[in-house]
């Protein structure tokens, strides 16, 4: 079966361990489910086989990514690991984001809009050199997908997908990167 026909596994609310529910759930996995809210991301969020994140709300629910990185001297190509990531998809299968926003700190000045011309194209806006940050990663996935979410104010890479197969990012709203 797909993604579709997994049981909601547990509830989560802001504030919650998202990684440690991760940990937690079964190895057929389920879905998580997030109540609208801000989860806010310190580290980055590995997600696991069989596993979907499913928010309450695709504006409401949002993870929010608290992380800084400078630019690694490898480039994303070579190796995505190196790169500072808010939620990484890696070499797992049957699993994906769905009903949810994935953004950058909003306490952050907003990306220069693309129609500012070159202004918008160059690295490290109003002099800061560490947003280079992907916002989702799927590197050595199979049978993963982003659906119905938003990813705003990415650092540099909103979506990277590295030696992947059968991966499905649908309905899927991009809005701004700083990098």
């Amino acid at each position: 079966g797909g993604l579709e026909d997994l049981s909601v596994i547990a509830k989560l609310h802001p504030g919650d361990d998202l990684q440690a529910a991760i940990e937690a759930a079964p190895s057929s996995g389920g879905v998580i489910l997030l109540a609208s809210g801000d989860y806010p991301l310190t580290a980055t969020l590995k997600l696991r086989s069989n596993l979907v994140l499913r928010g309450a709300d695709r504006v409401k629910t949002r993870l929010v990514i608290q992380m800084r990185g400078l630019r690694p001297a490898t480039p994303i190509a070579a190796d995505t690991t190196v790169w500072t990531t808010g939620v990484r998809l890696q070499g797992i299968e049957r699993s994906g984001l769905e009903e949810l926003t994935v953004m950058l700190d909003p306490s952050l000045p907003p990306p220069i809009p693309q129609n500012q011309g070159r202004a918008a194209f160059k690295d490290n806006p109003f002099g800061r050199k560490d947003l280079h940050v992907v916002s989702v990663c799927l590197d050595d996935a199979r049978e993963c997908r982003i659906t119905k979410c938003l990813i705003l104010n990415a650092g540099t890479h909103p979506v990277v997908i590295a030696n992947s197969h059968h991966v499905t990012v649908e309905e899927v709203e991009i809005e701004g990167t700083y990098n």
